[in-house]
């Protein structure tokens, strides 16, 4: 296995449409329901990046998650990749202000997965 992604990201199916994207480019998946455990996840994985679903109700913490992670020195080399419906422009805005590196539509995700989980 290559390096480690942290799928954040609660719709069950669209985490399994990303493992499996992530799992055939040789990325070892790790898994997490809420802001804690992924914060827990990345700082004993130390993960090359992370996906965290923003539209996801706010009590599994995706933004708390990004500031923490960003507030976190070790995890400072880690990317983020935050998605979004393409209605919620609100929430771009937000998640850039939490840490996120990289913020794209849900249906951009999902149209070209490999090109956006590429370190």
């Amino acid at each position: 296995m290559g390096q480690t992604i942290l799928l954040f990201v609660p719709d069950l199916f669209f985490q399994a449409r990303l493992e499996t994207a992530a799992r055939r480019m040789n990325f070892r998946v790790v898994k997490a329901a809420d802001w804690k455990s992924a914060l827990d996840l990345a700082k004993k994985g130390a993960p090359s990046g992370a996906v965290v679903d923003l539209g996801a109700p706010a009590s599994t913490g995706g933004f708390r998650f990004l500031e923490k992670a960003k507030a976190d020195k070790s995890l400072a080399g880690m990317k983020s990749l935050g998605f979004v419906d393409h209605v919620r422009t609100d929430l771009a805005e937000k998640a850039r202000k939490a840490g996120c590196s990289t913020v794209v539509t849900q249906n951009a995700l999902s149209l070209a997965t490999p090109g956006h989980l590429r370190p």
